[in-house]
């Protein structure tokens, strides 16, 4: 899910798809969606993914949550998709969240940049 923010400062949760390449978190809209309005007006943006294990695995569920500024690429994403806008995020705050489907017990990675 993709938070930003209304004209009014209010939020607009989307849901997005984002890939990890040349190291960064990256993702497309179209230029003429109101999400990306609201990254051209206040970059700021949040991320949030959560995912739960399938039942009878080892691996706890996690949830990860990012927060950064936005910034669009120059020039669009390829030549299939004239209209639409290829951004990355320059990211200021992450967390990791992982419970124990045992125990209860949460572990809590987070990661800030000042």
């Amino acid at each position: 899910m993709l938070a930003t923010l209304h004209a009014d400062g209010a939020p607009r949760v989307s849901g997005i798809e984002i890939a990890f390449l040349d190291g960064e978190i990256q993702f497309g809209m179209l230029y003429g969606s109101r999400k990306l309005a609201d990254i051209r007006r206040d970059p700021r943006v949040a991320l949030h993914a959560a995912t739960l294990a399938p039942a009878g695995a080892e691996e706890m569920p996690v949830d990860a949550k990012i927060s950064g500024r936005a910034e669009i690429y120059v020039g669009r994403i390829d030549q299939d998709y004239p209209d639409a806008a290829q951004l990355r995020i320059d990211l200021t705050h992450a967390s990791y969240i992982q419970v124990d489907p045992d125990t209860g017990a949460m572990k809590i990675d987070t990661w800030r940049y000042h």
